[in-house]
C-alpha cells in the first residue's frame, strides 16, 4: 500500500487511535500466527485486559530450543515453572501450566492424516499402473518369445537379455515419470483450487528437487522391479522347442507369472474401492449433518472502527449501531447483526460459568463458547430459538444481565427443567439470567466432536458488553448480512455505507457463510 518505496522506514501510522512507527517490513508471504498484516511491540499494549492477571488473554510464546534440547526436556521445564507461578499466584495462576507442542503441528493442525491418506491412495494407483505395464510387458515378451529363443541360440547370455528388457522398460517408466511431473506442474494450482477444505500452507506448495528427486527414484525403481518379469520367463532350456513352437503358446511359468499381476491389481482395486466407498459414506454423512444454521445467502466481513470509535467506548457502541442501521438500508440486504464470533471460521472465546454461589476451583471450572451478539444475530444466521427470547434494545449497560445458552448446555445443567429464568454465574461479568434456549451450532465444522464437554454454547448482548473490554473488539466484530440477493453482489455497497464521516470504517476478511461451510 506505500507502494514499496524505503521511505516507508520511519513513516508514522496510526493504528487503533495510536500513533506507530515503521521500523520494520516482513515479506508479503510471512505468515506466524493466522492472517497478520501489522506487528506492534506487547509490551506497549496498555489495553486493561492486558493488565489483568486473572484474564489470561491468548496470549501464545514461539521459541526455538536450545541445539541438543528436546520437547519432553522443554516442557518439564515449563512445568517446573508453571508449578512455581501456581504457588506464587494462586488466584490467578492455579490449575494452569504449559503445553509445548511443535510449531509445524500448530500450523498444520489436523492435515497430516488427510495427507497420508492421500499419499497412500497415490500409491495404490501406482501399484495398479505398475502391474498392469508389467502384465503388458509380460503379454509382449510372449509374442517376442521365438526372438528371444533366438537371441540365446547365438549366444545371448540371460544377463544381456535382462539388460535389454531394462533398458526397454526404464525408458517407458522415465517417459511416465517425466509425463507425472509435467501433469503435476500444470495441475497443482487447479488441484488446490478445487481442495475440499483450507489447506495450510497451499501457497507454498510447488514442485522443488524433492519432487524432481522422488520422481526420478519411483520412476527407476517401478522400471527395474516390474521391468524383470520379461527375463524371469526367458527359457534357458529347451530353445529348439521354443524355436519351432514361436509365439503359438503360452508356457506355464508365464501363465502363472500374468495371474499373479492381475491377482494383485484387482487386490488393490478392491482396497482402492473400498476406502473410496468408506469415504463417500463419510462425506454424505457430513453433509446431512444440521450446523445449526443456514449458511445461504449470508456475507460475513470482520468491521474496523474509525479511531475516534475505537477508543471512545460510547462512540464505539453508536458506531456498532450506526453501522447496522446503514447496512440494513442496502438494497438486497434482509437483516444484518454485529457479533464478535461466528461459525466454522475458527472463532473462539471461552468463559466460566457456575451454578451456586461460590465459584469451583480453577481447574474443575466448566467452560463455554461465549459469542456478544446484537438483537438480529438470530434471525441472521438462522438459528432457531427453541424457548424463551433472544436479546432486544432493552437489553443494555444498565439493565439486567442476560443470556442465551444453547440446548447442550441448558440439557447439561438443568436437565429436564426448563432453563429460562434460572441464573448463571460467568467469570469476568458477574451473575446473568437465562432468557432463551437456542439450538447448538457446529462452530468447528462437521467434522469436529461437538458432544464433548467444551461444546457447551452461549450468547451475550452486545450491548452489555463492560466498557473496558470494547477497545480490544472495536477491530475485530464481524458484520453478518443476510441478503436477498448473492451476498459478493452488495460488498462495495456496503463498504460506502459503513465508511463514516471521516471514512475511516473499513470492512476486510470478507466471504460467505456457504465458503466457510465448505472450505472454499
Amino acid at each position: 500500500r506505500l507502494g514499496g518505496d524505503l521511505e516507508a522506514l520511519g513513516a508514522r501510522v496510526i493504528y487503533d487511535g495510536k500513533a506507530y512507527t515503521v521500523v520494520g517490513v516482513a515479506p508479503a508471504g510471512f505468515q506466524l500466527s493466522g492472517d497478520v498484516d501489522l506487528f506492534t511491540p506487547l509490551g506497549q499494549n496498555t489495553a486493561p485486559w492486558m493488565q489483568d492477571r486473572e484474564g489470561h488473554p491468548g496470549i501464545q510464546v514461539v521459541a526455538r530450543l536450545r541445539p541438543g534440547v528436546t520437547l519432553a526436556q522443554a516442557q518439564a521445564e515449563l512445568g517446573m515453572l508453571g508449578s512455581s507461578l501456581a504457588k506464587q499466584y494462586p488466584k490467578s495462576n492455579s490449575g494452569h501450566s504449559f503445553l509445548v507442542q511443535p510449531l509445524r503441528r500448530e500450523i498444520v493442525r489436523d492435515i497430516r492424516p488427510t495427507l497420508w491418506l492421500l499419499l497412500g491412495a497415490v500409491s495404490l494407483v501406482l501399484l495398479i499402473a505398475c502391474a498392469n505395464v508389467a502384465s503388458l510387458l509380460l503379454a509382449r515378451a510372449v509374442s517376442r518369445e521365438r526372438e528371444i529363443a533366438m537371441r540365446m541360440a547365438l549366444g545371448a547370455s540371460r544377463s544381456r537379455l535382462a539388460r535389454q528388457c531394462l533398458a526397454e522398460s526404464t525408458i517407458l517408466a522415465l517417459g511416465g515419470g517425466l509425463a507425472g511431473v509435467l501433469l503435476a506442474a500444470g495441475g497443482t494450482r487447479p488441484f488446490l483450487a478445487v481442495w475440499p477444505g483450507s489447506l495450510p500452507r497451499a501457497d507454498e506448495i510447488a514442485l522443488d528437487w524433492r519432487v524432481l528427486l522422488f520422481a526420478l527414484a519411483a520412476s527407476l525403481l517401478t522400471g527395474i522391479f516390474f521391468g524383470l518379469a520379461p527375463v524371469l520367463r526367458a527359457p534357458v532350456h529347451g530353445l529348439e522347442s521354443s524355436l519351432r513352437a514361436g509365439s503359438r503358446t503360452v508356457t506355464g511359468s508365464s501363465r502363472r507369472l500374468h495371474s499373479g499381476y492381475v491377482i494383485a491389481e484387482i487386490a488393490i482395486a478392491i482396497v482402492l474401492l473400498i476406502a473410496a466407498g468408506t469415504l463417500g459414506r463419510t462425506l454424505l454423512r457430513l453433509s446431512s449433518l444440521d450446523p445449526g444454521f443456514n449458511p445461504n445467502k449470508v456475507l460475513v466481513a470482520r468491521v474496523a472502527l474509525g479511531s475516534d470509535a475505537a477508543i471512545n467506548p460510547s462512540r464505539t457502541r453508536a458506531a456498532w449501531h450506526e453501522i447496522v442501521d446503514r447496512v440494513k438500508n442496502v438494497p438486497g440486504v434482509q437483516s444484518a447483526a454485529i457479533v464478535d464470533s461466528i461459525p466454522m471460521r475458527g472463532d473462539e472465546s471461552w468463559i466460566g460459568y457456575w451454578t451456586g454461589s461460590i465459584p469451583p476451583p480453577t481447574d474443575r471450572m466448566p467452560m463455554s463458547q461465549m459469542a456478544f451478539a446484537s438483537p438480529e444475530n438470530l434471525r441472521v444466521m438462522g438459528i432457531q430459538l427453541l424457548q424463551g427470547r433472544f436479546f432486544n434494545e432493552r437489553d443494555r449497560i444498565g439493565s439486567e444481565r442476560v443470556i442465551v445458552i444453547d440446548e447442550v448446555l441448558a440439557d447439561r445443567i438443568f436437565g429436564s427443567h426448563r432453563a429460562v429464568g434460572k441464573y448463571l454465574t460467568l467469570q469476568i461479568l458477574g451473575r446473568a439470567r437465562v432468557v432463551g434456549v437456542v439450538d447448538h451450532v457446529r462452530y468447528r465444522g462437521f467434522a469436529a466432536n461437538d458432544h464433548a464437554a467444551a461444546s457447551d454454547q452461549m450468547y451475550s448482548p452486545l450491548a452489555q458488553l463492560p466498557d473496558q473490554y470494547l477497545s480490544v473488539m472495536a477491530s475485530g466484530m464481524t458484520l453478518a448480512v443476510r441478503t436477498t440477493v448473492s451476498p459478493l453482489s452488495i460488498v462495495r455497497a456496503i463498504r460506502q455505507k459503513i465508511r463514516g464521516s471521516a471514512r475511516d470504517q473499513v470492512l476486510y476478511d470478507v466471504g460467505t457463510m456457504e465458503q466457510l461451510a465448505t472450505g472454499t
